[in-house]
């Protein structure tokens, strides 16, 4: 029983250290053998993730299919090649961006060398060659992965125009600057996808502060609508509100919804009171507003612009109220980064 109490203890020092994983190599500095790491996978207590890399089975399986994604992804960076980063949507789940829909099947890692030499797939995921500067690797979460920069582009390259005007509006919200951005595009401007990274760098938005809102502002520039201005303030009523989108020649505000829970929450009524004294306000000075979900910008986009060309012919006639800034009132400032967006662990590479 001792030496059982032992040995979980080591197994839950090994998880902590590398973060959720458990490597054989490591578990040997340890006195753990493979016969026991092979026993305890038997048994069902692990999983194995990638050649001498495992996890927590449980815990795997109770994960979101992007952590999940990410473990994976950390355990094929870990069993590759020293000079392997974990890359692309790899990078993305093990750095935390936000992201849209389901990961891809397999992970895939980055190896320095000519992008001509091609790539390798295995049951257990995907090597590619390609530049990869120094400075563009990190030592994050115990692996090696593309800058956060670098993986940005390469979603916005790869993705979705949805899934990259997303990850472009919050790099800019967690301080990587449009230089840094432009840099990586330009090492990879021979790579397949520059023009949507083009497309997304011209149009991303640091003041977005969450991923539907990037969905609304999409619907807007896809079906060729006025393009909404984030986060403006509306001045004039008992006191500043900040909005989520503004159609400024029109007067129609866009708040999008999803980004607080009410659930459960004790304060449920206030919150919910706040918004209706909040929403009141805005129309009494003349604004029009329409509220929208992720179900409906992103399922349904086509039928959110529709409301909206609906709306801004109902107010044809009508002057725009023009008591909105982009400067915070006297006596106000900015708030952080929006409660929509993931924390960026990766702040301290920045």
């Amino acid at each position: 029983m001792q030496r059982l109490s032992a040995l979980n203890e080591d197994l839950r020092l090994l998880d902590s250290t590398r973060r959720g994983l458990i490597v054989t190599s490591d578990a040997r500095e340890f006195g753990i053998s493979d016969k026991v790491i092979r026993r305890l996978e038997r048994d069902g207590d692990l999983l194995q993730l990638s050649s001498g890399v495992y996890a927590d089975r449980l815990r795997f399986e109770a994960a979101s299919s992007w952590e999940r994604f990410g473990l994976r992804s950390r355990a094929w960076t870990i069993s590759g090649r020293r000079d392997a980063s974990a890359s692309d949507f790899s990078a993305a789940a093990i750095l935390g961006l936000p992201m849209w829909g389901e990961p891809p099947d397999l992970p895939r890692v980055l190896r320095p060398g000519s992008a001509h030499r091609g790539h390798s797939r295995t049951p257990n995921g995907r090597i590619r060659f390609g530049w990869l500067p120094p400075h563009h690797r990190w030592p994050f979460s115990s692996v090696a992965v593309t800058s956060a920069a670098y993986a940005c582009i390469d979603v916005i390259r790869m993705g979705s125009r949805l899934q990259g005007l997303t990850v472009g509006d919050y790099a800019l919200a967690v301080g990587i600057t449009p230089e840094q951005l432009w840099d990586v595009a330009e090492n990879l401007k021979r790579y397949k996808g520059m023009q949507s990274v083009e497309w997304v760098l011209s149009r991303a938005d640091r003041r977005s502060e969450s991923p539907v809102e990037s969905a609304g502002r999409l619907a807007c520039l896809t079906f060729g609508l006025p393009e909404a201005v984030a986060n403006p303030w509306i001045i004039g009523g008992a006191k500043p509100r900040r909005v989520d989108l503004l159609l400024p020649e029109h007067g129609i505000v866009l708040e999008a919804d999803g980004q607080i829970k009410y659930n459960d929450r004790p304060d449920a009524a206030t919150i919910v009171m706040d918004q209706n004294d909040r929403e009141r306000e805005i129309r009494d000075l003349d604004f029009d507003v329409l509220r929208f979900d992720a179900a409906l910008a992103v399922g349904r986009p086509a039928e959110l612009a529709g409301r909206l060309r609906r709306m801004i012919a109902r107010r044809r006639g009508r002057r725009a109220p023009d008591c909105w800034s982009m400067q915070p009132p006297p006596g106000w400032s900015e708030p952080g980064l929006g409660q929509g967006w993931p924390d960026p662990t990766f702040r301290g590479f920045l």
